[in-house]
């Protein structure tokens, strides 16, 4: 299968395609054909090398960490209906930016028919962080403002929010 291989740390220049073996589910696990990748920002950082203290990535490695596609096998263990449907998932750090991908049937989220797969992906991890922001509850009259909790978040670390302040309305408005 082809991967984009981040052959060292730096810019976009950095990756090139390679061929791995097809990957084989294991106890618990399946493959996915990988359809989209969500490319979020973290993700430049980490190919960079920044955050290297936090994430746990070593170059040469296939960058990606969450992915929409289809189930393509199921390994001993987990439910052969899996097999053809259509899922994301998080792949950890790294592994996503490839034709296929192995993950733990325990981290499959079914993508429902009325939602594409490019679509799904990106909510991989910009849902999670909209999600937990959406529970984190605000001063009354103060707008929720999110900063750095998804990498934080990722390296399983606590982070602040920082509130925009009381909402004002536009000049001029009425």
């Amino acid at each position: 299968m082809r991967v984009a291989l981040a052959q060292e740390f730096g810019g976009p220049d950095v990756l090139v395609t390679a061929e791995r073996p097809d990957p084989v589910a294991a106890a618990g696990e399946v493959v996915i054909d990988v359809a989209y990748v969500d490319t979020i920002f973290v993700e430049t950082q980490i190919r960079s090398g920044d955050f290297s203290e936090v994430f746990p990535v070593r170059a040469p490695y296939v960058p990606g960490g969450g992915i929409a596609g289809t189930v393509r096998t199921t390994g001993e263990g987990v439910d052969a209906s899996w097999a053809g449907r259509r899922v994301i998932a998080s792949v950890g750090f790294s592994g996503g930016y490839a034709e296929q991908a192995v993950v733990a049937a325990e981290l499959l989220v079914p993508v429902p028919d009325a939602l594409g797969l490019r679509e799904a992906a990106a909510l991989v991890h910009d849902g999670v962080t909209a999600r937990s922001s959406r529970s984190t509850r605000c001063p009354p009259g103060s707008t929720p403002s999110p900063t750095t909790s998804r990498s934080l978040r990722a390296s399983n670390r606590s982070a602040p929010f920082s509130w925009a302040g009381p909402r004002e309305a536009p000049r001029g408005s009425h």
